[in-house]
């Protein structure tokens, strides 16, 4: 039976090992434990000068985002949910399963305006908004600058800024007069039922993240489908519908309506029911009517209250929308949310005429509006995947955090101070060094949650964002903000803080394998390039922001308008392609706004080391340089080999692969408390135990005259070899000290409490 090479007394430094015949990975059994015992002998001295409690530091700062960070972490699930579906707040009222109406419908009056009347409430100002920056005005100004029509400002076209953010009453009462005029002379007719239609391509600029990306040369762009139809109603009858819907569709239910002429209104034979409330006073009716029958009642309301007028009615209605795929272009082979967005927009434009003798005066206009939007989506499909991963990902991170606890129990129960302590005084221990480890080692230091909540959002996240994107979006340019349903939605959308670990850990694995940073055992001092984990929670924080929307922003200007032909009833079922467009949601966005907060973050950070250089007027390094890039030199050799890779994007630089003699206590301290974090996930405790790896025991020895510094322990473990097995030589360094591999054994064999003390 073998025996350890070289003499070891304990405390001492150690006594040059004897030339033997080369080692390799013991078999038999009773050796291993007899090796593993005195091994346990051997690195008791090293546990003794390495207290965790005395040599780790102890900050409240650490202390408080440890609390913070683990709270968010283990909550995860409970806060946001399994999937998209499962987000009540965000939900519209849904006809079906795979239907959600999350923006609407709304019908509002803008403005009804009566020259002659002396009312006092009669409005002397109108908002600029619903002319110029609305969506509901890229109707009207496609056609008034397509007719020309001289009344519009040149600004509310987009041809200049506008002095003020309203209009003069009489202003816009001739711009719609005149627009009317224009319409009904040259493009419909209230005696044909032919419609004029037109597609227009207008920017669309609405959002913070829209406006940033702006600046860069990415424009978002919005295509829309319009249809024109001009109703007239009959001077003779008061009550005489205006036939907006033909008889044999509006009086069907909405299930059991066939298809509509070519020239009839979509909204006539919705995909999706359009009812709205119903304009009569109580008692007149259902609560709800559909749509065309409020247009019926509202231009019989105005009949009956300015009998003497004829009136027409000029309904601009349009369509607009986005889709997605179902399989993702970064993996075909994995299913994600799918979903067509719809948005429907309706302009009606009512106008009451004095006419003698075939001279007709206008004497009021009126302009009402509805809008709704509603997405098909395919999350229930998707549902059982993204739950799956995301409840897998939530019990392993459970499990994670009391195995780290565990293991500071064992790790400190294992020390001569706490030897014959109370189980409680241990616990108490045990927690002082669960709460010095640092929050972001917890929460990206075991990859396969990390992957798992990852792919994850990145299946279900268009359908989110859709989602999110309407929780800004009001009716007329109004201000909305509900705090409960943005923070429920602001902890979703945190979520792509996981798909940014991935992406750091991408970068580790190229640095290490591709580019060879930390692949050879020579290039190991060199370390990686990597982000510290506290600026991952803030460049993710930061993305919520990303659709706040302010007036400022908005521009929807018209680029291209294109009249085409009706859609007959071959091309119907084509429709949709005509003005919907790729979705901007998915990986695509999140990759947009992460890069935007990281860059936001990179600006600040820089701004800050500049103003420190200045104040402490320094040349060299300065508190703060530090804060994107990670530094340290308390790596243990066990990570990226035993340990995940991951790690080491918490980390910069890693002492020299013989640099071990160097190390202090408290540096040995810090690599011992990172092993208790590394040997307690879960993963990693499965493939120690389950498949096992070499361990390497070392022996470094200095000559009584060696001025070396740093701690000489006598043996200490690694999991690479850092002298040659098949030498009888040890290596040797510049001042003396000698580094000789005595034995290798497995892991399979050692106790865990040992397994903590590997280099």
């Amino acid at each position: 039976m073998r025996q350890l090479r070289g003499s070891v007394r304990a405390g001492s430094v150690g006594v040059a090992p004897e030339p033997g015949p080369p080692l390799s990975l013991l078999d038999d059994y009773e050796h291993h434990v007899v090796q593993g015992s005195r091994v346990r002998g051997l690195i008791r001295v090293n546990r003794q000068q390495h207290a965790l409690e005395q040599l780790l530091p102890f900050s409240w700062v650490r202390l408080v985002s440890s609390i913070g960070g683990l709270i968010l972490l283990l909550s995860d699930i409970p806060r946001t949910g399994l999937g998209s579906i499962s987000i009540p707040e965000l939900d519209g009222s849904a006809p079906d399963a795979s239907t959600s109406l999350n923006y609407g419908p709304y019908d509002y009056p803008v403005v009804r305006l009566v020259p002659s009347s002396n009312a006092s409430d009669a409005p002397a100002d109108v908002p600029l908004w619903p002319y110029k920056y609305d969506t509901l005005s890229v109707p009207t100004r496609s056609l008034a600058a397509y007719l020309n029509v001289s009344s519009y400002p040149r600004c509310v076209l987009y041809d200049g800024e506008c002095a003020s953010n309203t209009l003069p009453a009489a202003l816009v009462f001739a711009m719609l007069d005149e627009l009317m005029t224009a319409t009904a002379e040259h493009l419909v007719t209230a005696s044909s039922s032919t419609p004029f239609v037109f597609l227009t391509t207008s920017n669309w600029i609405d959002r913070l993240y829209q406006r940033m990306s702006s600046y860069v040369g990415i424009v978002y762009h919005n295509v829309r489908l319009t249809y024109v139809h001009l109703f007239r109603a009959t001077a003779t009858a008061t009550n005489a519908p205006l036939g907006i819907c033909p008889p044999h569709i509006a009086r069907r239910p909405s299930r059991k309506r066939p298809p509509g002429a070519p020239g009839d209104p979509f909204f006539c034979t919705p995909v999706v029911p359009w009812q709205t409330s119903n304009p009569w006073p109580h008692g007149h009716g259902a609560p709800l009517v559909p749509l065309w029958d409020h247009m019926e009642a509202r231009m019989a309301q105005l009949r009956t209250t300015f009998p003497h007028l004829q009136f027409e009615m000029l309904v601009l209605s349009n369509q607009f929308g986005s889709t997605s795929m179902s399989k993702s272009w970064f993996w075909p082979a994995l299913a994600s949310a799918a979903f067509k967005t719809r948005g429907e927009e309706i302009v009606t434009l009512a106008r009451g005429q004095r006419c003698v003798d075939n001279h007709c005066e206008t004497q009021l206009i009126e302009d009402y509006r509805y809008e709704r939007m509603y997405v098909e989506h395919n999350a229930p499909e998707v549902y059982v995947l993204t739950a799956c991963l995301r409840a897998f990902a939530q019990v392993y991170v459970w499990v994670r955090v009391l195995c780290l606890w565990y293991g500071c129990f064992v790790a400190r129960s294992s020390e001569a101070a706490y030897a014959h302590a109370s189980a409680q005084t241990k616990a108490s221990a045990a927690l002082r060094l669960f709460f010095r480890v640092p929050v972001h080692v917890i929460v990206y230091g075991s990859w396969l949650p990390v992957v798992a909540y990852a792919v994850a959002h990145f299946v279900d996240c268009r359908l989110f964002h859709v989602r999110f994107y309407t929780l800004w979006a009001t009716m007329n340019g109004a201000s909305s903000f509900r705090l409960l349903p943005y923070m429920a939605a602001a902890a979703i959308q945190m979520r792509n803080a996981w798909m940014l670990a991935v992406a750091l850990y991408g970068v580790v694995l190229f640095q290490r394998h591709v580019l060879g940073v930390r692949g050879g055992a020579a290039s190991r001092s060199i370390g990686i390039i990597a982000m510290r984990g506290f600026v991952v929670g803030i460049t993710s924080s930061l993305t919520v922001f990303a659709q706040i929307r302010q007036i400022s922003f908005r521009d929807s200007n018209i680029v291209r308008f294109q009249p085409i032909p009706i859609i007959t009833d071959a091309r119907r079922r084509d429709v949709a392609a005509i003005f919907e467009t790729p979705t901007e949601f998915g990986l695509r966005y999140e990759v947009l706004i992460l890069s935007l907060a990281f860059t936001c973050v990179v600006i600040v950070a820089c701004m800050a080391h500049a103003v420190l250089v200045a104040v402490k007027k320094l040349h060299g390094a300065v508190p703060g340089v530090g804060m994107l890039w990670a530094q340290s030199h308390y790596m243990p050799f066990s990570v990226g080999n035993v340990g995940p890779t991951i790690i080491m994007s918490i980390f910069w630089k890693h002492e020299g692969i013989h640099d071990v003699w160097r190390r202090t206590p408290r540096v040995w301290c810090f690599v011992r408390a990172l092993n208790v974090v590394l040997l307690t996930d879960p993963l990693v405790l499965w493939l120690v135990y389950g498949f096992g790896f070499r361990v390497y025991v070392h022996q470094f020895v200095s000559p009584p005259d060696s001025r070396c510094d740093g701690d000489t322990a006598p043996l200490f473990l690694t999991v690479l070899s850092l002298a040659p097995l098949d030498a009888h030589r040890a290596y040797t360094h510049d001042c003396h000290t000698s580094i000789t591999c005595i034995d290798v054994l497995s892991s399979h064999t050692l106790p865990w409490n040992v397994l903590v003390e590997c280099g």
